[in-house]
């Protein structure tokens, strides 16, 4: 069918919220659509929340608090450990391997 008919869902993207064929795009129904906006919504207060934490982060910063240089350099290594358990050791830690 055509790719921008109403109800068509591409499968591009980082999120694939199932099927199995990777050319064969799937249908969803109106009633499906309050799901995605909840999504969204959901994305929007993480991405507030992320913002937050950087500004606290950003303020803590400037007082000074990370002035030597193995204070930054902990600071970084904490921040990507942070970072990397999020991005791989949830997934991983809830039984999804997807995302490799």
């Amino acid at each position: 069918g055509e790719s921008n008919s109403w109800g068509m869902l591409s499968r591009s993207g980082l999120l694939a919220f199932g099927g199995d064929a990777a050319d064969d795009p799937w249908k969803y129904t109106a009633w499906e659509i309050p799901g995605f906006v909840l999504i969204g919504c959901l994305g929007g207060f993480i991405g507030a929340g992320f913002n937050y934490l950087n500004e606290g982060l950003t303020i803590w910063r400037q007082n000074g608090n990370v002035s030597s240089r193995i204070r930054r350099y902990i600071e970084v290594l904490v921040l990507n450990v942070f970072i990397v358990l999020c991005a791989f050791g949830i997934p991983m830690s809830t039984g999804n391997y997807y995302c490799r």
